[in-house]
């Protein structure tokens, strides 16, 4: 999927979503942490009177990417445009969302379409096949996007925090991973970090760096194009 025609499409593809939802493009920016260093960022986080927006969840995900990862591959490469697929459920329960995630720079717009079913996408360590194809139908009819499915499974816990203006802050904790072969999965891998997102309106940006980073300046933050789907294939592959 990697040529220039195939970037042209997605590039074309991902600024047409982004005009189209213009009002609901928002700004994520990630920190990536050494094993247990959230405990801190946490007391930090309540210290500013940043609430707690849902209960923590484990959260489970299924990404789609081709034969030779183009999806994680833009991530490596900086590309500006991008976008990645998956299914997602929460605490091993339906419902079952659909998701795609638009990529511009920093901004992204998410598409989220709940899934109709009474079937769990993922049972005795297998993909359905009503998932698997519920997802190539709408790529192929909405995006005209049809290609081989490499398909990635990834588990982490969500902790969500939230302030008056609207600045969210998640902290992700226990990431595993495993690649799916035949539709199941293999050796579980646990992924060495953990990973904070600061998710807001585009419209709050300066105000986020000009005056919300201030309350973190006894720490130094290193933001990061981090991605939990990325990471997780080079983890797999440096255990192949």
């Amino acid at each position: 999927m990697t040529n220039d025609k195939n970037k042209n499409k997605i590039d074309s593809i991902v600024k047409n979503i982004f005009a189209k939802n213009i009002k609901n493009i928002r700004h994520e920016r990630k920190i990536k942490l050494n094993l247990n260093q959230s405990d801190l960022f946490e007391g930090i986080l309540e210290s500013l009177g940043m609430i707690e927006e849902f209960k923590p969840r484990k959260i489970s995900s299924i990404y789609f990417d081709d034969d030779i990862f183009s999806c994680a591959q833009a991530n490596l490469n900086g590309d500006r445009y991008r976008f990645k697929t998956r299914v997602r459920w929460y605490n091993n329960k339906l419902p079952v969302n659909f998701e795609i995630k638009f990529k511009d720079g920093y901004s992204s717009f998410k598409l989220v379409e709940s899934i109709k079913t009474d079937e769990h996408p993922f049972l005795n360590n297998k993909l359905s096949l009503n998932t698997l194809n519920y997802v190539k139908n709408y790529l192929l009819k909405y995006f005209n996007i049809s290609f081989l499915f490499k398909n990635t499974k990834i588990d982490f816990l969500r902790k969500y925090y939230i302030n008056t203006d609207g600045i969210r802050v998640t902290i992700d904790t226990s990431l595993q991973c495993s690649q799916l072969e035949n539709f199941y999965t293999n050796s579980i891998t646990s992924l060495p970090f953990e990973l904070i997102e600061f998710k807001y309106p585009s419209n709050l940006d300066t105000y986020f760096r000009n005056n919300f980073l201030k309350n973190f300046s006894m720490i130094s933050l290193r933001f990061t194009k981090c991605s939990k789907y990325t990471e997780s294939i080079l983890a797999l592959q440096r255990n192949i």
